[in-house]
């Protein structure tokens, strides 16, 4: 039997970071122009409270300076530097020279990238390492930008979780933490089924390091019975065929390796 690749919808990675670089507006961009169903990335605090789109603590693996350098410090922190330092590196020559230039994105902007192009997008669960402050500053930036309907809320932990609703009671949740009777009750009583993502992770080198277990058959169908299933993080057309035959996947994550079935 044929796979049916429309069945199950495709998540870019911190955007297309397997052609772009990753969470920069570029790559988030990318993903409207491949047709990708949704867009994660990773959301920072600067010193100043200014929230940006970065997934390093550092910046010193994708930031450069007009020379073309990485930071002199060997570990800058984004959270030690204010917006305006920040907004001193460019972000995209690291990848490749032709991306030279990318800024990098603050959470505003992508709220208003999202509202103007339809693309939803997914907040990595590091928002759940946020101080109260922090995640005040997310919720209010979210409100004024009218944009709840267009994101959904990553978190591993059921108190964080529990945050969110409390502020947002329809919010769409995504939840990639353990599974078990404890989370299926405690969601379940809070998030309508069409709401809720469930994320277990694909058995594979890229996923190899998250200490929860990997899917199977078994807790596939189990989630399916309450939850719509997501699965990470994917890079092979195998693996996207087992999701899809295997698992019944609703969503997977790739970094772009995958691409959607025009």
């Amino acid at each position: 039997m044929a796979t049916d690749f429309r069945s199950c919808k495709l998540q870019a990675h911190r955007g297309v970071s397997y052609d772009c670089p990753e969470n920069t507006m570029v790559a988030y961009r990318e993903a409207i122009v491949q047709g990708y169903d949704l867009v994660e990335l990773d959301p920072k605090f600067t010193a100043d409270n200014q929230c940006v789109l970065l997934h390093d603590k550092t910046l010193n693996r994708t930031a450069r300076d007009k020379n073309g350098l990485p930071p002199t410090k060997e570990k800058l922190a984004i959270s030690e530097i204010t917006y305006a330092e920040a907004c001193e590196y460019e972000y995209g020559s690291w990848f490749d020279k032709k991306y030279t230039g990318e800024h990098i994105p603050t959470l505003r902007e992508v709220l208003e990238f999202s509202l103007e192009t339809g693309m939803p997008l997914k907040f990595d669960n590091v928002m759940q390492n946020f101080t109260d402050e922090q995640l005040g500053i997310f919720f209010d930036t979210v409100e004024e930008c009218r944009a709840l309907g267009n994101i959904g809320f990553t978190g591993s932990k059921l108190e964080y979780l529990d945050k969110v609703l409390d502020r947002f009671p329809d919010a769409t949740i995504h939840f990639d933490g353990l599974w078990n009777d404890e989370s299926r009750e405690h969601l379940t009583a809070r998030v309508k089924r069409e709401k809720l993502f469930v994320w277990l992770r694909y058995d594979n080198k890229a996923t190899s390091w998250n200490k929860f277990p990997p899917v199977t058959v078994e807790s596939a169908a189990d989630v399916k019975k309450y939850a719509c299933l997501g699965l990470w993080l994917l890079a092979e057309r195998e693996e996207l065929e087992n999701a899809i035959n295997l698992y019944h996947a609703d969503i997977v994550e790739t970094n772009g390796s995958l691409k959607p079935v025009k």
